[in-house]
Parts: structure tokens; C-alpha cells; sequence
């Protein structure tokens, strides 16, 4: 008999107690919110052991300001990422550049960077298509043109975006040049003819007044309106008589430089055009 009474005692209780909690769940909350707090102050200690800490939440409160559409800030991110590239677009033509000038005389002539589109090598034209990266409307017919710290040849043709080098190996290039030697004060100047077979020649030298060996440096002569000072071409090869006047040298003249591998030059612009107010 009392077996009989305890399990009707806990059966009540369990009704009891699921009535209670259901009458809690249906009671608004500003009824109910006590009894959690009250909870949570008393059994929360207890119920945080072995449990790891927990970063409370941090709600912003809204901002004043105006913030940008998303279309906005997808256009503003766009130009961004293109003005990104375009100066790393200047670091590298910079680098270029200083690589360009660094075998030259300092100061060195100023440059406008062009890089190689197409090389002409015939038997009758020995030539480079370039494009300038700053445009050409500050070049001209008759500029020296450099690479790898030499002067290759000079602009034959300007066109509305690229403009053509005639090679100075080319049989009609003609360019005023400065035979030097180490040790020797001064220069021979001289003019120097392209062969069309990627050699120059130098003609006109008196024997008897000039003396030219196989290993002087000849150089592009300094100009005042096309070149500030003397720029390396290549050297003598060979010096032999003239056969055509005996008395005259005939000189032949090897580039340092295989222009028809570059794939950057730099076109020397000593007076920039001004723009016109």
C-alpha cells in the first residue's frame, strides 16, 4: 500500500509540474523575464564550469552617416584595381628606364621609353617598329634613338602611334661620329656609313693626320639639338687602306648592340615641345 502511494505522489507531482512549466510558456514574457533572470543569477555559476568563455555578442548601433550603395562602392573598388595596375604599369616602365640610362653619361639625355613591335632585317633595310608609351608628339625625324646603354640609330618616320628606326647598320644611314681612344684627349670626328650587312663604315680619314687603330670606341658626336654628349656606338674592327683612294682610310665599325633583340628603347628628346597658352 504505501509502494502504491509514492508512485501516485510522483505522478501527481510530474502533472503538476508539467501544467506549471505550460502556464510559464503561455505567460507573456514581461511576466516570465524575472524568473530567467533570477535563473541565470543563481545557477549560472554553475552551469559556466568546464564550459569555455563565451564572447558576448557586440551590437552596433546604426550610423548616422551615409553609407554608399553597393553599386557605388563596386565602381569605386573598379577604378581603384585599374589605377593599381597603371602605377605599377609607371614603376615598370620607370625601371626601364633608369636600366636604360645607367651605362650612360651623367647627366644623361633626356628619354622616352618605346618598346619593340616588329624588327625589319633585309637586304635592303635594317629597321625597328616601335611604340612610344607617352605618344609621339614629341618626336621627330632625326632623333637619336638608344638601347642597352648605346646608341643603335636614329627615327627615319613618325606615324600617328609608332614611329620607324633606321638602324645605324642600315646601307642609308649616315650619322656624324667621334673615333676615342683610352689615354687620348680629344676625338677624330668623322662620318659613318651603315652597310646593310649589320657593319658601318668610316671614310674620308687622312692617313697621314689621323691615327685609327682596330679597338677605338666610336661614339654617336654630341649635338646640342639631337644629343648632349658623346653616346657609345661600337668599335673598329679593322682599319685597311682605301682602295679607291690609297691615301684615305677605310674603317669598319662593329655595334655593341644587336638592336634586333631589344625589346625596349629609349628615344632621346632633348627640347620637349611647350605647350602653347
Amino acid at each position: 500500500m504505501a509502494t502504491n502511494q509514492r508512485n501516485i505522489s510522483r505522478a501527481s507531482l510530474f502533472v503538476v509540474l508539467l501544467l506549471g512549466g505550460f502556464v510559464l510558456l503561455m505567460l507573456p514574457a514581461r511576466y516570465t523575464q524575472f524568473l530567467t533572470e533570477g535563473f541565470h543569477r543563481a545557477l549560472g555559476p554553475l552551469l559556466s564550469v568546464g564550459r569555455p568563455p563565451q564572447v558576448s555578442k557586440i551590437h552596433l548601433a546604426p550610423s548616422d552617416k551615409e553609407v554608399v550603395s553597393q553599386e557605388t562602392y563596386n565602381k569605386l573598388y573598379t577604378a581603384y584595381r585599374n589605377t593599381y595596375a597603371q602605377l605599377l604599369e609607371i614603376q615598370q616602365q620607370l625601371s626601364t628606364l633608369q636600366r636604360i640610362r645607367a651605362g650612360l653619361p651623367t647627366p644623361g639625355p633626356p628619354l622616352v621609353l618605346a618598346r619593340v613591335s616588329n624588327a625589319i632585317v633585309t637586304a635592303e633595310e635594317r629597321a625597328l617598329l616601335v611604340v612610344p608609351v607617352s605618344g609621339t608628339e614629341e618626336l621627330e625625324q632625326g632623333q637619336y634613338v638608344i638601347g642597352s646603354e648605346a646608341v643603335i640609330g636614329t627615327l627615319s618616320d613618325v606615324y600617328k602611334s609608332s614611329v620607324r628606326v633606321r638602324l645605324a647598320t642600315d646601307a642609308k644611314h649616315r650619322m656624324q661620329v667621334s673615333i676615342g681612344r683610352t689615354g687620348r684627349s680629344g676625338y677624330i670626328q668623322a662620318y659613318m656609313h651603315g652597310q646593310g650587312d649589320g657593319t658601318a663604315r668610316i671614310v674620308g680619314l687622312s692617313q697621314k693626320e689621323y691615327d685609327v687603330r682596330a679597338g677605338d670606341a666610336v661614339y654617336a658626336a654630341a649635338d646640342r639639338e639631337r644629343l648632349g654628349t658623346e653616346v657609345i656606338i661600337g668599335d673598329v674592327t679593322e682599319v685597311r687602306h682605301d682602295l679607291d683612294n690609297p691615301l684615305l682610310w677605310d674603317i669598319r665599325v662593329m655595334p655593341v648592340c644587336q638592336a634586333e633583340r631589344l625589346s625596349e628603347v629609349g628615344i632621346v628628346v632633348m627640347h620637349p615641345k611647350q605647350e602653347i597658352k
